[in-house]
């Protein structure tokens, strides 16, 4: 996505969370005028001035979607829901009498050491972590220390949300970290599948829609409501003969 962006040829993204501070800084989005926007007062007021879009009172996209990172498990393996994400961290028998080592998956990308930060808050509260997204060199330290041991359980990292959901189908993994969308997805499947948010709680994800610093159609960013009308029948592809790529 970042690559893509640096690039060009897209006007516009819709950028992950970990991805749209780094558009920003490397000057790949523009700012936005919010007041063009009929539906902004619409925005949950949580989202509006969010830090991964919002730098020093300006805005450099709009939120798109968000949602939770959910503790995925097989419902024949855990008769009851898992109550603590320790059953992805620490090496145990599951309910079933089995061990969790080869079993259990984690998400493949840098944004995955909120989670184990978020653990860390419950279980090692001397480290007096207050946000899992904001750490001291210490507090980063153990989080890596504890991702460095759950390697030992952990056999195969998901990223990419269909092979996740063969993995549990068919490669005998039963708990992880996943989106509503593979339980929702599962679930409509009849798989043995459930999600919960344990007793730490769980951290999440927002995608952004930005616009390119190079895209033509900026009108949300300069320029008349009628022109912010304008972009709207360009993003839903109702003008002929116009046409934005996005990603």
């Amino acid at each position: 996505m970042v690559a893509l962006m640096n690039e060009g040829g897209f006007d516009l993204v819709t950028a992950s969370g970990d991805a749209s501070l780094r558009l920003i800084s490397g000057k790949r989005v523009q700012p936005i005028n919010t007041s063009l926007i009929p539906s902004w007062g619409k925005v949950d007021p949580r989202l509006q001035d969010a830090p991964w879009h919002t730098v020093d009172g300006v805005h450099y996209g709009v939120p798109y979607q968000w949602g939770s990172n959910v503790l995925m498990y097989n419902t024949e393996v855990f008769k009851e829901a898992p109550t603590s994400w320790k059953i992805v961290f620490e090496a145990m028998n599951l309910p079933d009498g089995k061990p969790n080592k080869g079993r259990v998956q984690a998400f493949d990308g840098p944004i995955y050491i909120a989670d184990a930060a978020l653990y860390l808050m419950k279980h090692k509260p001397e480290l007096g972590i207050k946000d899992p997204y904001e750490l001291t060199e210490d507090q980063y330290k153990a989080a890596l220390e504890l991702l460095r041991a759950q390697r030992q359980i952990v056999s195969r990292y998901w990223h990419d949300a269909f092979v996740q959901m063969d993995d549990f189908k068919n490669e005998g993994f039963v708990a992880s970290s996943s989106w509503p969308f593979q339980v929702n997805i599962l679930k409509s499947e009849n798989q043995p599948i459930a999600s919960t948010v344990p007793e730490e709680g769980a951290t999440g994800w927002a995608d952004t829609t930005m616009m390119h610093t190079a895209a033509p159609s900026f009108c949300l960013t300069i320029g008349s409501p009628a022109r912010a009308v304008s972009f709207q029948c360009i993003w839903r592809s109702e003008s002929p003969g116009t046409y934005s790529r996005s990603l």
